[in-house]
Protein backbone atom coordinates (compact mmCIF):
# COMPACT_ATOMS: atom_id res chain seq x y z
CA UNK A 1 0.00 0.00 0.00
CA UNK A 2 2.83 2.01 0.68
CA UNK A 3 4.11 1.93 -2.88
CA UNK A 4 0.74 2.76 -3.82
CA UNK A 5 0.67 5.65 -1.90
CA UNK A 6 3.98 7.36 -3.15
CA UNK A 7 3.29 6.26 -6.78
CA UNK A 8 4.27 9.52 -8.41
CA UNK A 9 7.35 9.81 -6.67
CA UNK A 10 8.86 5.88 -7.44
CA UNK A 11 11.41 5.34 -10.39
CA UNK A 12 9.80 4.97 -13.19
CA UNK A 13 10.72 0.93 -13.45
CA UNK A 14 8.78 0.23 -10.41
CA UNK A 15 6.59 2.43 -11.62
CA UNK A 16 5.65 0.03 -14.71
CA UNK A 17 6.13 -2.65 -12.55
CA UNK A 18 2.72 -1.55 -10.61
CA UNK A 19 1.02 -0.99 -13.64
CA UNK A 20 1.79 -4.08 -14.94
CA UNK A 21 0.80 -5.96 -11.87
CA UNK A 22 -2.28 -7.25 -10.71
CA UNK A 23 -5.33 -4.77 -10.15
CA UNK A 24 -5.67 -6.94 -6.26
CA UNK A 25 -3.47 -9.13 -4.63
CA UNK A 26 -4.29 -12.05 -5.30
CA UNK A 27 -5.19 -14.99 -2.64
CA UNK A 28 -2.45 -16.99 -1.22
CA UNK A 29 -1.22 -19.84 -3.90
CA UNK A 30 -2.90 -17.86 -6.72
CA UNK A 31 -1.30 -16.67 -9.55
CA UNK A 32 -2.75 -14.16 -11.69
CA UNK A 33 -3.08 -15.14 -15.25
CA UNK A 34 -3.42 -11.93 -17.84
CA UNK A 35 -3.33 -14.05 -20.63
CA UNK A 36 -6.48 -16.80 -19.69
CA UNK A 37 -8.21 -14.54 -16.98
CA UNK A 38 -11.44 -16.63 -17.41
CA UNK A 39 -13.71 -13.92 -19.47
CA UNK A 40 -16.25 -15.04 -20.93
CA UNK A 41 -16.84 -12.31 -23.85
CA UNK A 42 -19.41 -14.61 -26.16
CA UNK A 43 -21.98 -14.36 -23.45
CA UNK A 44 -21.55 -10.41 -22.55
CA UNK A 45 -22.12 -9.49 -26.11
CA UNK A 46 -24.49 -12.09 -27.40
CA UNK A 47 -26.92 -10.93 -24.23
CA UNK A 48 -25.96 -7.03 -24.57
CA UNK A 49 -26.31 -6.99 -28.79
CA UNK A 50 -29.65 -8.80 -28.82
CA UNK A 51 -31.19 -6.23 -25.88
CA UNK A 52 -29.62 -3.26 -27.54
CA UNK A 53 -31.43 -4.37 -30.53
CA UNK A 54 -34.91 -4.72 -29.03
CA UNK A 55 -34.68 -1.56 -27.29
CA UNK A 56 -33.40 0.38 -30.62
CA UNK A 57 -36.23 -1.37 -32.88
CA UNK A 58 -38.92 -0.57 -29.75
CA UNK A 59 -38.06 3.21 -29.68
CA UNK A 60 -37.86 3.47 -33.54
CA UNK A 61 -41.08 1.58 -34.01
CA UNK A 62 -43.03 3.29 -30.72
CA UNK A 63 -41.26 7.03 -32.23
CA UNK A 64 -42.52 6.14 -35.55
CA UNK A 65 -46.51 5.58 -34.46
CA UNK A 66 -46.17 8.72 -32.33
CA UNK A 67 -44.54 11.40 -34.39
CA UNK A 68 -45.48 10.06 -38.22
CA UNK A 69 -48.44 8.11 -38.02
CA UNK A 70 -50.73 9.56 -35.03
CA UNK A 71 -48.86 12.93 -35.06
CA UNK A 72 -49.86 13.06 -31.27
CA UNK A 73 -47.06 14.02 -29.04
CA UNK A 74 -46.67 13.58 -25.36
CA UNK A 75 -44.49 14.85 -22.38
CA UNK A 76 -43.74 10.89 -21.66
CA UNK A 77 -42.54 10.13 -25.95
CA UNK A 78 -39.72 12.61 -25.00
CA UNK A 79 -38.84 10.96 -21.85
CA UNK A 80 -38.83 7.78 -23.62
CA UNK A 81 -36.51 8.80 -26.05
CA UNK A 82 -34.32 10.72 -23.48
CA UNK A 83 -34.45 7.33 -21.26
CA UNK A 84 -32.65 5.64 -24.67
CA UNK A 85 -30.03 8.11 -24.91
CA UNK A 86 -29.27 6.86 -21.15
CA UNK A 87 -29.32 3.50 -22.05
CA UNK A 88 -26.93 3.66 -25.47
CA UNK A 89 -24.56 5.47 -23.04
CA UNK A 90 -24.85 2.58 -20.59
CA UNK A 91 -24.06 0.41 -23.53
CA UNK A 92 -21.39 2.65 -24.58
CA UNK A 93 -19.67 1.95 -20.75
CA UNK A 94 -20.52 -1.69 -20.99
CA UNK A 95 -18.88 -2.22 -23.94
CA UNK A 96 -15.39 -0.50 -22.31
CA UNK A 97 -15.13 -2.53 -19.07
CA UNK A 98 -15.77 -5.54 -21.88
CA UNK A 99 -12.48 -4.41 -23.58
CA UNK A 100 -10.55 -3.62 -21.14
CA UNK A 101 -11.57 -5.86 -17.98
CA UNK A 102 -14.22 -8.50 -19.59
CA UNK A 103 -16.90 -10.01 -17.15
CA UNK A 104 -16.76 -13.12 -15.23
CA UNK A 105 -13.14 -11.68 -14.35
CA UNK A 106 -11.80 -12.07 -11.19
CA UNK A 107 -9.36 -8.90 -10.31
CA UNK A 108 -6.24 -10.12 -9.77
CA UNK A 109 -6.37 -11.28 -13.33
CA UNK A 110 -7.16 -7.67 -14.55
CA UNK A 111 -3.81 -5.24 -14.62
CA UNK A 112 -4.08 -2.14 -12.43
CA UNK A 113 -3.30 0.09 -15.79
CA UNK A 114 -6.59 -1.37 -17.26
CA UNK A 115 -8.13 -0.58 -14.01
CA UNK A 116 -7.89 3.20 -14.63
CA UNK A 117 -9.90 2.47 -17.44
CA UNK A 118 -12.55 0.62 -16.03
CA UNK A 119 -13.17 2.08 -12.97
CA UNK A 120 -14.22 5.54 -14.89
CA UNK A 121 -16.38 3.37 -17.64
CA UNK A 122 -18.20 1.87 -14.40
CA UNK A 123 -18.73 5.66 -12.86
CA UNK A 124 -19.96 6.70 -16.19
CA UNK A 125 -22.42 3.49 -16.52
CA UNK A 126 -23.38 3.74 -12.70
CA UNK A 127 -24.38 7.73 -13.44
CA UNK A 128 -26.07 6.45 -17.15
CA UNK A 129 -28.18 3.89 -15.30
CA UNK A 130 -29.62 6.54 -12.59
CA UNK A 131 -30.03 8.80 -16.44
CA UNK A 132 -31.99 5.98 -17.70
CA UNK A 133 -34.11 5.49 -14.84
CA UNK A 134 -35.33 8.60 -14.20
CA UNK A 135 -36.70 9.12 -17.43
CA UNK A 136 -37.99 5.44 -18.38
CA UNK A 137 -39.95 5.15 -15.30
CA UNK A 138 -42.45 8.28 -15.38
CA UNK A 139 -42.24 7.71 -19.03
CA UNK A 140 -44.38 4.00 -18.47
CA UNK A 141 -46.45 5.53 -15.62
CA UNK A 142 -47.58 8.77 -17.15
CA UNK A 143 -48.78 7.02 -20.50
CA UNK A 144 -50.59 4.68 -17.89
CA UNK A 145 -52.27 7.56 -16.66
CA UNK A 146 -53.49 8.71 -19.95
CA UNK A 147 -54.63 5.66 -20.36
CA UNK A 148 -56.29 4.35 -17.13
CA UNK A 149 -56.89 7.99 -15.85
CA UNK A 150 -60.25 8.43 -17.60
CA UNK A 151 -63.05 10.16 -14.84
CA UNK A 152 -62.36 10.18 -11.28
CA UNK A 153 -63.44 7.08 -10.36
CA UNK A 154 -59.44 5.94 -10.47
CA UNK A 155 -58.18 9.39 -9.95
CA UNK A 156 -56.16 7.15 -6.71
CA UNK A 157 -54.06 5.61 -9.97
CA UNK A 158 -53.06 9.14 -10.55
CA UNK A 159 -52.51 10.01 -7.67
CA UNK A 160 -50.07 7.45 -6.49
CA UNK A 161 -48.11 7.26 -10.38
CA UNK A 162 -47.46 10.63 -9.77
CA UNK A 163 -46.12 9.93 -5.93
CA UNK A 164 -43.90 7.32 -7.59
CA UNK A 165 -42.60 9.54 -10.15
CA UNK A 166 -41.68 12.18 -7.78
CA UNK A 167 -39.97 10.00 -5.52
CA UNK A 168 -38.06 8.17 -8.40
CA UNK A 169 -36.78 11.16 -9.34
CA UNK A 170 -35.43 12.43 -6.38
CA UNK A 171 -33.78 9.14 -5.10
CA UNK A 172 -32.13 8.69 -8.66
CA UNK A 173 -31.27 12.38 -8.63
CA UNK A 174 -29.87 11.93 -5.50
CA UNK A 175 -27.67 8.76 -6.81
CA UNK A 176 -25.90 10.77 -9.69
CA UNK A 177 -25.30 13.83 -7.23
CA UNK A 178 -23.76 10.77 -5.09
CA UNK A 179 -21.81 9.07 -7.65
CA UNK A 180 -20.32 12.13 -8.84
CA UNK A 181 -19.14 13.14 -5.68
CA UNK A 182 -18.16 9.60 -4.58
CA UNK A 183 -14.49 11.01 -4.26
CA UNK A 184 -12.81 14.66 -4.30
CA UNK A 185 -10.99 14.70 -6.51
CA UNK A 186 -12.81 12.06 -8.59
CA UNK A 187 -9.92 10.60 -9.89
CA UNK A 188 -8.72 9.60 -6.20
CA UNK A 189 -11.24 6.46 -6.87
CA UNK A 190 -8.86 4.67 -9.82
CA UNK A 191 -6.02 6.67 -8.84
CA UNK A 192 -5.32 5.93 -5.28
CA UNK A 193 -1.84 7.51 -4.16
CA UNK A 194 -3.96 10.92 -5.12
CA UNK A 195 -5.04 12.41 -1.72
CA UNK A 196 -8.92 12.87 -1.68
CA UNK A 197 -11.78 12.80 0.49
CA UNK A 198 -14.12 9.45 -0.37
CA UNK A 199 -17.61 8.19 0.38
CA UNK A 200 -19.06 5.28 1.18
CA UNK A 201 -22.31 4.65 -0.85
CA UNK A 202 -22.87 1.29 0.21
CA UNK A 203 -25.61 2.67 1.88
CA UNK A 204 -27.38 4.51 -0.70
CA UNK A 205 -26.69 1.47 -3.13
CA UNK A 206 -29.00 -0.77 -0.71
CA UNK A 207 -31.25 1.81 -0.55
CA UNK A 208 -31.50 1.97 -4.25
CA UNK A 209 -31.57 -1.33 -4.79
CA UNK A 210 -34.77 -1.61 -2.05
CA UNK A 211 -36.49 1.27 -3.97
CA UNK A 212 -35.98 -0.73 -7.51
CA UNK A 213 -37.38 -3.26 -6.45
CA UNK A 214 -40.58 -1.85 -4.91
CA UNK A 215 -41.07 0.29 -7.09
CA UNK A 216 -41.22 -1.92 -10.27
CA UNK A 217 -43.79 -4.14 -8.08
CA UNK A 218 -45.92 -1.05 -7.36
CA UNK A 219 -45.74 -0.34 -11.85
CA UNK A 220 -46.75 -3.85 -11.87
CA UNK A 221 -49.20 -3.87 -9.51
CA UNK A 222 -50.42 -0.15 -10.53
CA UNK A 223 -52.92 -1.35 -13.45
CA UNK A 224 -53.81 -4.71 -12.88
CA UNK A 225 -56.97 -4.01 -10.43
CA UNK A 226 -58.41 -1.70 -12.90
CA UNK A 227 -57.66 -4.49 -15.74
CA UNK A 228 -59.49 -7.39 -13.97
CA UNK A 229 -62.00 -5.43 -13.49
CA UNK A 230 -62.58 -4.92 -16.85
CA UNK A 231 -66.04 -6.46 -19.34
CA UNK A 232 -64.12 -8.87 -21.07
CA UNK A 233 -63.85 -12.60 -21.01
CA UNK A 234 -61.00 -13.87 -18.51
CA UNK A 235 -58.61 -14.70 -21.28
CA UNK A 236 -58.47 -11.26 -22.59
CA UNK A 237 -57.72 -9.82 -19.00
CA UNK A 238 -55.05 -12.01 -19.17
CA UNK A 239 -54.19 -11.08 -22.09
CA UNK A 240 -53.78 -7.17 -21.51
CA UNK A 241 -52.50 -7.83 -17.99
CA UNK A 242 -49.29 -9.58 -19.62
CA UNK A 243 -48.87 -6.62 -21.91
CA UNK A 244 -48.88 -4.29 -19.31
CA UNK A 245 -46.64 -6.24 -17.78
CA UNK A 246 -43.59 -6.07 -20.54
CA UNK A 247 -42.81 -2.00 -19.50
CA UNK A 248 -41.87 -3.03 -16.15
CA UNK A 249 -39.86 -5.88 -17.07
CA UNK A 250 -38.41 -4.59 -19.88
CA UNK A 251 -37.19 -2.07 -17.30
CA UNK A 252 -36.04 -4.39 -14.45
CA UNK A 253 -33.87 -5.96 -17.11
CA UNK A 254 -31.74 -2.93 -17.88
CA UNK A 255 -30.74 -3.43 -14.34
CA UNK A 256 -29.02 -6.37 -15.15
CA UNK A 257 -28.09 -6.33 -19.08
CA UNK A 258 -27.67 -2.84 -20.85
Amino acid sequence: MDLIVNFPSLPPAIQQQILNGPGLEPPEGVTPDFSKPGNRPGVAISVSVLCLTLVTLSVVARAYSRFVVQKKIRLEDFLGIAAFGGYAGMAWGFYTQLHYGGFFVNQWNVRFRDLEKIIPSALIFSILYAVTMVFAKPAILLEWTHIFVLDREHRAFYRVAHTIIILNVLLYVSGIIADTATCIPLSALWQPWIRGKCINKKALDIATAYFNLAVDVFIFILPQRIIWNLHMPKNKKIGVSIIFSFGILSVARIQHFP
